[in-house]
């Protein structure tokens, strides 16, 4: 039995969009689904749910905020009453964005667990790992998703420590890099600790703002036994993938 777990990320803008990628997902062998609603101006939440229910696979429903991406719509609802409401169709887990949606934490009860992710689109500097560390800490439904993006091999040393230290302390998570250079650590994903790693249904469908996202088909291959068999990720070939996580690995 494999032990990597793929998390497809399915994006559109309307219900019947995200339930078929969903279901070509299930079909292609993933383990989780996350539905992006940002991109759904009047969500129906109750047919939004019976889609859920009907893929029937573990969920995460997230709202990118415009705080993070220009390119997003604020909801007509308001952020929070938005999120208070997709909480309503019972999602396995529900993403918030740090910190501006520290507020809702308290409003989550039920069964469902929380994503607290920290994005920074420019860099390293953004995430601000103690903080959403000690909240991770403090509250065990909590798993930290951090999404950076390493402009040097320094910055993916940065993201192998975030892992380490988070699986030193036993807390769930997901360590990743956007961009070029950060294709390198979707690809080690099990290295990291992490516990899924997020793809594409396919170049044209799902996550469109976060760069470096991978296939799940290609997720799939790398995450092999083999996974140095891979010609190229992107524009990143075999040598100097190889070569990159050597150096990481001799500074660990």
């Amino acid at each position: 039995m494999k032990n990597y777990v793929i998390c497809a990320v399915v994006y559109s803008d309307t219900i019947d969009g995200l339930k078929n990628q969903a279901v070509r997902a299930k079909n292609a062998g993933v383990h989780i689904i996350e539905y992006r609603v940002d991109g759904i101006q009047d969500l129906n939440i109750e047919e939004f749910g019976r889609m859920i229910k009907l893929v029937n696979l573990p969920s995460i429903v997230s709202s990118r905020s415009e705080w993070n991406n220009e390119a997003i719509t604020a909801p007509k609802l308001g952020r929070e009453e938005l999120i208070t409401r997709l909480l309503t169709v019972e999602p396995d887990f529900i993403n918030l964005e740090y910190p501006i949606d520290i507020p809702i934490l308290s409003q989550i009860n039920g069964k469902t667990k929380i994503v607290l992710s920290m994005l920074d689109f420019d860099g390293m500097s953004k995430i601000d790992f103690r903080s959403v560390k000690e909240y991770a800490q403090n509250d065990e439904r909590i798993l930290v998703k951090i999404s950076a993006t390493p402009n040097s091999v320094n910055n993916l040393r940065q993201l192998w420590k975030w892992g380490d230290e988070l699986k030193k302390d036993k807390i769930d998570h997901v360590v990743l890099g956007m961009g070029e250079l950060g294709k390198l650590s979707r690809i080690k994903s099990l290295e990291l600790g992490n516990a899924w790693m997020y793809g594409r249904v396919d170049s044209k469908n799902g996550e469109p703002y976060l760069p470096g996202m991978l296939d799940i088909s290609l997720l799939q291959k790398a995450f092999d036994d083999e996974s140095w068999h891979l010609a190229s990720i992107g524009k990143l070939n075999n040598y100097f993938i190889h070569e990159l996580y050597n150096r990481i690995l001799s500074s660990s």
